[in-house]
């Protein structure tokens, strides 16, 4: 195989690689956008902080919320990422970190730690919860439209 067809092939090879991975992470957040849209996590939060800031302070919900990184795809395929475009990697790395907060939070609320805090403590940590939660929902919607743009 002469060297220019050998560097076809390769970048061929390299683009089959990155569309495949455009496609599966696609798939995955599509996959998570939906649930969260089904069980409706946005809309319990937002109903509880309404509740605190009317006085009638509850126990935060408790959603049993898991999450497991080591069957990510995103997080499995970690050392690949960097064969995507760099606007789809930063604002992946980014939407990673904004999604590990949002996470954390919840793995704290169905703990019961924030209910030891004072109601206006708990609104506004719930207000900042939803603020990145809308974040991660936006920031998911530009990665997947970029995702699409993968050649």
């Amino acid at each position: 195989m002469s060297l220019i067809g050998a560097a076809y092939h390769d970048e061929r090879r390299a683009a089959r690689e990155r569309r495949s991975l455009a496609t599966a992470l696609i798939a995955e957040f599509n996959g998570a956008i939906q649930i969260e849209q089904e069980v409706g996590y946005r809309a319990e939060y937002q109903r509880c902080l309404d509740q605190i800031r009317a006085g009638h302070p509850e126990p935060m919900p408790n959603f049993h919320y898991e999450w497991d990184g080591g069957r990510s795809i995103y997080y499995t395929n970690l050392p690949r990422i960097g064969i995507l475009p760099e606007n789809v990697t930063n604002k992946l790395i980014r939407g990673a970190s904004a999604f590990q907060v949002v996470v954390a939070d919840r793995q704290c609320m169905d703990r019961g730690d924030w209910n030891t805090q004072s109601p206006e403590k708990r609104a506004d940590m719930l207000a900042r919860h939803l603020q990145m939660y809308d974040q991660v929902l936006v920031l998911c919607g530009e990665i997947i439209t970029d995702l699409r743009k993968v050649k």
